[in-house]
């Protein structure tokens, strides 16, 4: 996550987005796994959300990394297969919506397209870097519309109006999380 403009307590800026979204995932029944290792229990979990750091290949041409504030490195790949058979997956890793064309065939890359190339139905991304702030304004507003039975298409619409009515209306936050695959799934 991009912490610019943001207090990261010292570089943690994951722990601070736990720390603003533990309330409101509580609220909603929402397990918190905090380990600093991927959970690959998560196959065929109706709905997953993962906070890290993003990185690109030098250059910033392609997905390349996603990070804890600590020692986790993973590849999209990884990350990718541990979300295999996921309803519903939530990125918020900088840059985790990006699509780049590939270089060699007619198809994109990017860590999106890994999640859903894992049978994923449904994943929730910025294509850009994001503000650290954007979960504990976006979460609480995706989740009263996905627990009404919403389909995740008007669930994340609202979880955006949420951020640009309470925390910034530039199009970089406000518009930031979009949806990848099927955008009428519902909570089953």
């Amino acid at each position: 996550m991009d912490s610019k403009g943001a207090s990261d307590e010292g570089g943690y800026t994951l722990q601070s987005v736990i720390d603003r979204v533990s309330d409101p995932l509580a609220a909603h029944g929402v397990s918190l796994d905090t380990a600093s290792a991927i959970a690959y229990k998560l196959e065929g979990a109706e709905l997953v959300i993962v906070t890290a750091h993003g990185g690109l290949v030098p250059g910033n041409r392609y997905f390349q990394v996603v990070k804890d504030d600590a020692n986790l490195t993973l590849t999209g790949s990884d990350l990718g297969s541990a979300l295999k058979n996921v309803g519903v997956a939530i990125l918020f890793v900088c840059s985790g919506g990006r699509l780049d064309p590939h270089p060699m065939a007619i198809t994109t890359l990017g860590l999106a397209r890994q999640v859903l190339g894992n049978g994923c139905t449904t994943v929730i991304a910025s294509p850009w870097p994001i503000d650290s702030r954007i979960p504990s304004h976006w979460l609480p507003a995706f989740l009263d519309s996905w627990d009404a039975g919403v389909p995740v298409i008007d669930a994340v619409f609202d979880a955006n109006t949420r951020v640009r009515d309470s925390f910034s209306s530039e199009f970089r936050d406000c518009l930031a999380m979009s949806v990848y695959g099927d955008p009428l799934r519902t909570k089953a």
